[in-house]
């Protein structure tokens, strides 16, 4: 296991838009947008002429992508069921996320709107774009390799933290933590605690992790009531190409704690970069 620094400063996506994404070869465009109850012209609900191609996008400027999540939601939560038929009929269904996320960039996702998107059936793909605007949207095509270097962690950070206070009250052991620094550049002056597992996906990571977490529901409400500051993030090494596929199950198993479920998006490894050095660069070791 590579031991987390938490070096990076924290920030957020930028030029982001949440986009309902569903693709056939051969998809009728008007077909889909009239079961949904969003005909095209409506949002980019023709694809953008783009073949096999169906979108519903919101990019309100002004507002976080965790909030153009929930407008997409508000669009096509009362017809899920006509998107899992999709899916039952061989559409590929997606909600789609995507923005500019440099190293160190935090996508957070609150328990209500992770319950919200989960509820639809559909996984939630984020899309990383490196340029200074997403290209106007998500991407329609398929997704295709997946972030690197996975890891996930129990976070929890407060000012005056004691680490071994949270170690004995929950009663695991951690895999890093730090006492309050001024001037560090991970939440200055705030003490960490956190306990980390890696793997190949987002499921995985939580099969792994929530296991741990689960049976501690009671203790974490309890520090969260004292002011600690606790998440399950996700970190991992993204670039243009790259694709985290986040099955709608695992949104809703952080959300059932009652903890926010947070991203972390870190570069991808150049030339010659091993797994343990990169796993710790995505959160800036």
């Amino acid at each position: 296991m590579t031991t987390a620094r938490y070096t990076y400063a924290e920030r957020a996506w930028a030029d982001t838009g949440a986009t309902l994404v569903v693709r056939k070869d051969g998809l009728d465009a008007r077909a889909v947008g009239a079961r949904l109850g969003c005909p095209p012209g409506a949002a980019d609900g023709d694809g953008g002429g783009v073949p096999g191609l169906w979108l519903h996008e919101r990019g309100d400027a002004g507002l976080g992508l965790p909030e153009q999540l929930d407008l997409v939601v508000d669009a096509v939560e009362e017809r899920a069921s006509v998107l899992r038929e999709l899916a039952a009929e061989g559409h590929a269904v997606s909600l789609a996320a995507h923005g500019r996320a440099a190293a160190g960039a935090v996508l957070e996702i609150m328990p209500q709107t992770a319950l919200r998107v989960a509820s639809l059936g559909v996984p939630l793909e984020l899309s990383v774009c490196d340029g200074a605007r997403a290209e106007g949207r998500a991407p329609g095509g398929a997704p295709g390799r997946q972030w690197e270097y996975l890891t996930a962690a129990l976070l929890i950070t407060k000012a005056d933290l004691d680490a071994a206070d949270v170690t004995r009250r929950l009663g695991i052991a951690p895999d890093f933590t730090r006492a309050a620094e001024p001037g560090a550049a991970f939440r200055a002056g705030a003490g960490c605690w956190s306990a980390e597992t890696a793997g190949d996906s987002v499921a995985s990571l939580l099969d792994a992790l929530l296991p741990r977490v689960a049976p501690l529901a009671g203790e974490l409400a309890a520090l969260r009531a004292e002011g600690h500051r606790i998440q399950v993030d996700v970190a991992g090494r993204a670039d243009r190409a790259r694709h985290l596929t986040v099955p709608g199950p695992a949104l809703a198993r952080v959300a059932a704690l009652g903890l926010p479920l947070s991203f972390t998006a870190g570069p991808v490894p150049r030339g010659g970069e091993g797994r343990e050095p990169a796993r710790s660069a995505a959160r800036g070791a």
